[in-house]
């Protein structure tokens, strides 16, 4: 679910502060540790290129 909202466009105009809702959204689902680091990896690459 998150990877699909992280290949958005719009997600990658929006500001670290909506990332962490995103974030706190996901630990309610109880993502798996590995995949939401991936995610955030994958996040932050799309943010500095």
């Amino acid at each position: 679910m998150i990877l699909l909202l992280l290949n958005k466009k719009e997600l990658l105009k929006q500001s670290f502060s909506d990332f962490e809702i995103i974030y706190l959204y996901s630990s309610k689902i109880k993502f798996k540790p590995r995949q939401l680091h991936l995610a955030v990896l994958k996040y932050s690459l799309r943010l500095a290129s």
